[in-house]
């Protein structure tokens, strides 16, 4: 019988997955864990669907959220990001997001949300979203690195 996560519960492993090297299976593991995997048949897989521009942007919303976001980089990441997104590139970029929040030191709740949102997306399209080293994810990993400062 599974249990749901209490604030106090996401906050001590958001904790937990700051103190793991960036990047390793246990800290993806962790916040991976803090969307409920009970929550996944609220969607209907269709594997021709795609990731829209309305999907990019609440993943934005997610991440960028608490210190260390200035607003005018969060303004550029947004344009970037959704401009990307428009063009049929959504799914690119939100790997490009994953690649960011596995890669880096930061572990906020911001940066879990994304990743709760961004495994809700995948759900719904019927196919994994995993990080990727394509061009345009590369972008949104370099805007992501140039615009967060704490």
């Amino acid at each position: 019988m599974s249990r749901t996560l209490t604030a106090s519960d996401r906050s001590s492993l958001i904790r937990l997955a700051s103190t793991m090297p960036s990047g390793s299976p246990e800290r993806r593991a962790i916040l991976a864990s803090l969307w409920p995997a009970t929550d996944r048949s609220v969607f209907d897989s269709d594997p021709n669907a795609e990731v829209s521009v309305q999907d990019v942007d609440k993943v934005l919303s997610a991440l960028i959220t608490g210190p260390g976001w200035p607003p005018e980089g969060v303004r550029r990441v947004e344009r970037e990001a959704l401009s990307l997104a428009k063009q049929g590139y959504g799914e690119n970029v939100l790997m490009g997001i994953l690649e960011w929040i596995n890669s880096s030191d930061v572990s906020t709740p911001g940066t879990a949300h994304a990743y709760q949102v961004i495994a809700h997306i995948g759900r719904r399209i019927g196919r994994p979203l995993k990080p990727s080293d394509r061009e345009d994810s590369g972008i949104i990993v370099r805007l992501l690195e140039a615009v967060y400062v704490a």
